[in-house]
């Protein structure tokens, strides 16, 4: 990772993974749920949290 290129493809995924271990952090290990539309419901609502508490964190500073 020392190279500009594998910083560059390391970058996007940093981003991803600090969301999976919040995620990861309230327990979403595995979806309780069965059904693509059932998973996306869950994946949303978690998503939804993610931007509403990462929205108070950037407001308050």
């Amino acid at each position: 990772m020392a190279s500009e290129t594998g910083k560059a493809q390391y970058k996007p995924r940093s981003i991803c993974e600090c969301i999976h271990a919040r995620w990861r952090n309230w327990n979403l290990r595995q979806l309780p749920v069965r059904g693509i539309e059932k998973v996306r419901a869950v994946v949303l609502c978690y998503a939804l949290t993610n931007n509403i508490l990462q929205g108070h964190r950037l407001a308050n500073g």
